[in-house]
């Protein structure tokens, strides 16, 4: 007998897969929409009648923001209102109820011709989707149903540029000609992320777009090490100022075992710390095989400040000094190293959003020149958000090190597998069918919530998994993991 509680599910489950589904329709309708009141007048009634019908969908599934969107779009539309903006409603309505998406699309703007025609060959074998405009008014005009991933703008577009890049949260790119200095400049000024030369592919665009959004997002942590003191106690007051989540220590003993449980941002020591020096704590930090990348400061009056500087200290700061100019100084290089284009977390291999990415279009691109199949899963881990807000960032790097435990156990080695963003995961398997492929992941998944059952603090992360594949073709294989995963999120 089937229970009460697995059918509510089971029904949960499949009017969530009818939103969805609905959601991907009315992106690819307003499209169409907008084509036929831009080339066909008397298309218009047709359009206010097919708006109306999308209310009603709408309202019917809960999409309250969308069937009221629709409804006031297609009353404009029988006013006599033909324009394409009157849509625009029901395309900001989507995005909202939409959300950030994953696999967000990428934006260029500007090319046409041959260069324009690599580009869309190009968009085959990535994972996001690539939307491509002739000029800006092209791109202004346009519907822009989902957030993209990138935009990519002509480096004299100054005014486009420092409206998008103030106020999204998506990289804003630039390209132009190498000899064109100057306006790149100006671009950088008005806050562009990053600058591509006449003549680039679509590899290079998201590889500065996915650079920019593996970067760091949760606080960065810092161990500082010191004689109990006041001035240790301002400094660190200086630091939490700054934005860093502090954890202080006066026993060498507790360097190590925060270096073994879970390498910090940055460490900073004082000259002298129960009798120890800063060049022999400076040399156990240096010599922990996953620190050689994490800042080392010294703070105070050390001896022999040319050896510190020898075995890797990276700054010296007298203890005298403004406590909030040590602090910045801490911050400036933990950002610095953050923003470097890591492929891989340096502690445990495990690869990010770039790294993964780039990853799972060499396999796309594998799969185009064979008849195999290409799966690819989403992983969530729910209970991540309210782990690391519960007992700290700290956290993170914990479940980073037992999922590449259980990753490399459970899945083969021409298996891939990444961070995606915080708690979420992306895994590509070759040769292999997405239910097959689901089956292994659900299976790591068990395995990995008994692991963590024996902490308190992990207990409750367990696997939620959207899985699709390439037998419906390459292209839009990342969008309908992401679908598939959404799905079974909701309930």
């Amino acid at each position: 007998m089937v229970g009460r509680s697995s059918t509510a599910g089971r029904r949960r489950t499949a009017n969530e897969r009818l939103r969805q589904s609905f959601l991907t329709q009315v992106s690819e309708r307003l499209r169409d929409f907008a084509q036929l009141l831009t080339e066909e007048e008397e298309a218009a009634d047709s359009v206010g009648v097919e708006l109306r019908r999308m209310s009603d969908t709408a309202g019917t599934l809960d999409l309250e923001g969308v069937s009221r969107a629709a409804r006031d779009a297609a009353v404009e539309i029988e006013d006599g209102v033909t324009s394409v903006r009157v849509l625009r409603r029901v395309a900001n309505a989507l995005r909202a109820v939409v959300g950030q998406l994953r696999f967000g699309p990428v934006v260029v703007v500007g090319l046409t011709g041959r260069p324009a025609q690599l580009l869309r060959e190009d968009s085959e074998l990535i994972c996001e989707d690539v939307d491509l405009f002739p000029d800006l008014p092209a791109f202004a005009s346009a519907l822009h149903t989902d957030e993209p991933s990138a935009v990519v703008l002509p480096v004299e577009a100054l005014d486009a540029v420092r409206q998008l890049s103030s106020r999204e949260r998506f990289p804003v790119l630039v390209h132009g000609r190498s000899a064109a200095w100057l306006p790149r400049l100006r671009a950088m000024e008005a806050g562009a992320h990053g600058f591509l030369l006449e003549g680039f592919r679509l590899a290079d665009v998201t590889r500065l777009a996915r650079w920019r959004t593996s970067q760091q997002r949760m606080p960065f942590e810092v161990v500082l090490l010191a004689d109990q003191h006041a001035v240790r106690d301002a400094l660190a007051r200086s630091l939490e100022r700054a934005g860093l989540v502090v954890v202080t220590a006066s026993d060498p003993a507790e360097l190590a075992a925060a270096l073994q449980a879970g390498v910090p941002r940055a460490v900073v020591l004082g000259a002298t710390v129960a009798g120890q020096s800063a060049l022999s704590l400076a040399r156990m930090v240096r010599g922990h095989p996953w620190c050689n990348h994490v800042p080392l400061l010294v703070w105070g009056r050390p001896e022999e400040p040319g050896l510190l500087r020898a075995v890797g200290v990276d700054d010296i700061v007298r203890s005298e000094a403004d406590p909030d100019l040590c602090a910045q100084r801490v911050l400036d290089r933990v950002s610095r190293l953050d923003a470097l284009p890591w492929e891989r977390d340096p502690v445990t291999g495990m690869r990010n959003r770039l790294g993964v990415l780039d990853a799972v279009d060499a396999e796309l691109a594998k799969a185009s020149r064979s008849s195999s199949v290409l799966s690819l899963v989403l992983v969530a881990l729910r209970g991540w958000q309210q782990a690391v807000e519960t007992h700290g960032v700290s956290v993170a790097r914990v479940v980073r090190r037992r999922l590449v435990t259980v990753l490399s156990d459970e899945l083969r080695r021409t298996d891939i597998y990444g961070e995606l963003a915080g708690g979420e995961l992306l895994v590509a398997i070759p040769d292999c069918r997405a239910e097959v492929a689901e089956q292994r992941l659900r299976a790591a998944g068990e395995t990995f919530a008994a692991l963590c059952a024996q902490d308190r603090q992990l207990a409750e992360l367990r696997f939620v998994l959207g899985a699709a594949d390439t037998r419906l073709g390459l292209q839009g294989l990342a969008q309908r993991a992401e679908r598939a995963l959404r799905i079974v999120e909701r309930p």
